[in-house]
This record gives C-alpha cells, structure tokens and sequence, in this order.
C-alpha cells in the first residue's frame, strides 16, 4: 500500500484523540447553570432537548437502559431544576418530560461545547499535509 506508514498513524492519532476526548466525557462540566452536570445527566438533557415531550419508555428505548434508571437521573435533574415533569393531554397515566429553562441553557452550552471541539479538530485536520 502506497501510504501505509501515514494511514498507521492517522489512525493512531485518532485514536488517541478519541480516548483524550472518551476521558473527558467522563469529567463531571459546568453549562452555565450552576450545576455541575455528569456525563449521564448531560447525555439526557440532549436527548430531552432534542426530543421535547419524550416519555420514560422512549426514553429507555434510546438509550438500552431501563426505565428505573432513566426515573433516577431524571430525579436528579429535577432536584438541579433542569427538568420538568407533565401529563400528557391525551393520556393522564402518561408523563411527559422536558428541559426547563435552565435545561434549555445546558443545553444549548453544551450544544456549543461541541461546536467548539468540532471546530478546533477541523482546523488541525486542515493543516495536515496529504
């Protein structure tokens, strides 16, 4: 193979770019809340944020976990505030979730968290050489 030697070490690289990052993800974050935010309740504020009015089930469903542990971690971002709880019109047994206010910050810092991340490995990418 012509390149063979750079492919190894792109791949290196990336991976180790990827477990740097995977180490990170595990850091618990600050997204303009005032809360310190673990990697499990940031992943469910971008579920929520990304699907208002999801219930527990759906919830459980995307994530391959049980409903149990969707109920504690939205527990707990109920007592941050971040999330709010509401029947559903068209099913009183149903629950509804979704981001509050202060949700909707984290959110969208975090959104903007990876926006930055993106960014940052683009432009190193743009300076590499064929």
């Amino acid at each position: 193979m012509k390149y063979e030697k750079e492919i190894a070490e792109i791949r290196d690289l990336f991976l180790s770019i990827l477990n740097k990052y995977r180490a990170f993800e595990k850091i618990p974050h600050h997204y303009g809340t005032g809360e310190i935010l673990y990697p499990a309740e940031v992943v469910m504020i971008e579920t929520l944020g990304a699907y208002p009015g999801i219930n527990v089930t759906e919830l459980a469903k995307k994530h391959g976990v049980t409903k149990g542990a969707i109920s504690q971690t939205i527990k707990k971002l109920e007592k941050k505030e971040l999330v709010k709880q509401t029947k559903s019109s068209s099913n009183s047994k149903e629950v509804l979730l979704s981001l509050t206010m202060k949700g909707e910050i984290a959110y969208h810092q975090h959104q903007l968290f990876h926006l930055q991340v993106a960014s940052e490995l683009f432009d190193e990418i743009e300076q590499w050489t064929p």
